[in-house]
C-alpha cells in the first residue's frame, strides 16, 4: 500500500503557558503543523506520510506527545483525534464556508409571490431570522428559509384578512 499524506488533528485538555505553546509548535511546524491553545486545551493540527489514517493517527499522536514532553508538559489526555486523507483536504478547502444567502427578493422570483407577501410570513416569530440586515434587505440562510417556506400551505388567489397573519 502507498504512503498518502493525511491532515491529523489532535486534542488534549490541559493548561500551558505561552512558552510551552511556542515549544510546541517548533515541534509540529516540520509537519507544516499549527497550534491553537486556550486555558485548559490545545490543538494541533500537521501532515504525515502514512499507508491508512489509523496508521497517520498513530504517527502524529507520537509526534505530538514528544512535543508535550519537550515542552514539559506531563501525562495528558488526548480528548480527540482525527485523520483525513490529502484529497478530502483538498475538496474540503475548495469549498465555500459560507451559506447560499437570500433575500426577499430571490424569494419573490422564485415562488412567484408578492414582496408584500413574502415579508408578512418573515414577520412570523417562526421563520427564519436573518443572519444580516441590509440596508435594502434581511438577508437569511437560503435552505433553511426555503425549508420554512416548503411548508407554507399557499392557496390560490387574495387571503382574507384572519388568514394574512396566520
Amino acid at each position: 500500500m502507498r504512503e498518502r499524506t493525511v491532515k491529523l488533528k489532535v486534542e488534549c485538555a490541559t493548561p500551558l503557558t505561552n512558552d510551552q505553546a511556542e515549544s510546541i509548535l517548533e515541534e509540529v511546524e516540520v509537519h507544516a503543523g499549527t497550534v491553537s491553545y486556550g486555558p485548559r486545551a490545545i490543538s494541533a493540527w500537521l501532515f504525515v506520510e502514512a499507508e491508512a489514517p489509523s496508521k497517520a493517527i498513530c504517527a502524529g499522536l507520537r509526534i505530538f506527545l514528544k512535543a508535550l514532553r519537550r515542552a514539559k508538559i506531563g501525562p495528558v489526555s488526548i480528548m480527540d483525534a482525527e485523520a483525513q486523507l490529502w484529497d478530502g483536504f483538498v475538496r474540503e478547502i475548495d469549498e465555500p464556508n459560507i451559506p447560499e444567502l437570500v433575500g426577499v427578493s430571490e424569494v419573490v422570483r422564485t415562488l412567484e409571490v408578492s414582496k408584500q407577501r413574502v415579508s408578512e410570513r418573515a414577520r412570523r416569530p417562526d421563520f427564519p431570522a436573518p443572519v444580516a440586515t441590509l440596508s435594502i434587505d434581511p438577508i437569511r440562510k437560503k435552505n433553511a428559509t426555503f425549508r420554512f417556506l416548503s411548508r407554507w400551505p399557499r392557496k390560490p388567489g387574495r387571503l382574507r384578512k384572519k388568514e394574512a397573519t396566520s
